[in-house]
């Protein structure tokens, strides 16, 4: 590949052009995300609040059942 100053020179001057022709675009696509990304955040928090409440009850629920066990196999012991 060779280069040329012309070569270096265009590809500088098409790439500041995109960039400053996209700024706009980006800053509109941006604007346009953030109610978007902001409701996917807000059912995550949801989600993480339902399944930590699920977790509550069957931690419980395990709780009692080895509590119940242990105290079968003391009285299956004591007799």
């Amino acid at each position: 590949m060779e280069w040329t100053i012309g070569g270096v020179i265009g590809g500088a001057i098409v790439g500041a052009v995109i960039g400053v022709l996209s700024e706009p675009f980006l800053s509109a696509l941006a604007g346009s995300i953030r109610p978007v990304a902001k409701e996917v955040v807000k059912g995550g928090l949801i989600v993480v609040a339902s399944t930590s409440e699920l977790v509550e009850g069957v931690q419980k629920e395990w709780s009692s059942i080895v509590t119940e066990a242990q105290a079968d196999l003391e009285a299956s012991a004591a007799k």
